[in-house]
């Protein structure tokens, strides 16, 4: 099972279409969980192949790029994993090139490291993981952590404690009504038997 988070999904989508002419790449960076005896794939951040080598049909992870990597990891991600990469083919559709196959069979060779294509031109993607040791087709799920999606939850939980709110209010006047008829009665009832 596969997990990316939405702002990854943009930050791809905003890295490709900002070089619509060239293929661009870089990695996926998250953690790798057991969850119901899955392994689940949970890409939370990236990093830009900087230093890559860009062409209309292929891209190149040069020593800069894996330098530049390693570097952001060591100072941002000291406690996560690489666990794929991703890279962008501007107007040919979703699938793994030979050179693609190679680098995910070099680089990205874990059962649970995955490969993103994103074609900028025709707004598609498709997410590839190893099964059986080879390389297929996989299915991801997105969590939606953007802002937005936090200011929504956030929201959401602010009408349900205003609701909230408003029944305990409701339920401490109910209970102070009665408290005062039973109370009532205790003094008027000892008042009417004297009489």
């Amino acid at each position: 099972m596969v997990v990316i988070c939405q702002s990854v999904l943009d930050a791809i989508k905003a890295h490709g279409k900002a070089h619509k002419t060239v293929e661009v790449c870089g990695v996926f960076v998250g953690e790798v969980r057991e969850m119901d005896g899955h392994q689940v794939t949970f890409a939370t951040h990236i990093i830009i192949g900087e230093g890559a080598t860009h062409q209309a049909g292929a891209v190149t992870f040069t020593a800069d790029t894996w330098t530049h990597i390693q570097q952001t990891m060591d100072e941002q991600f000291a406690e996560k994993r690489i666990v794929g990469w991703y890279h962008t083919h501007p107007d040919f559709g979703i699938f793994l090139s030979e050179m693609d196959l190679f680098i995910h069979e070099q680089f990205f060779n874990l059962d649970w490291q995955i490969a993103y294509v994103y074609d900028p031109i025709r707004d598609e993607d498709g997410l590839f993981t190893w099964q059986d040791g080879k390389t297929l087709p996989g299915e991801f799920e997105i969590d939606d952590d953007t802002a937005e999606a936090r200011m929504q939850e956030k929201l959401a939980t602010i009408e349900h404690l205003q609701k909230w709110n408003k029944r305990m209010k409701l339920t401490l006047a109910v209970m102070i009504v009665f408290f005062f008829a039973a109370f009532g009665w205790w003094v008027v009832l000892p008042l009417v038997i004297h009489h």
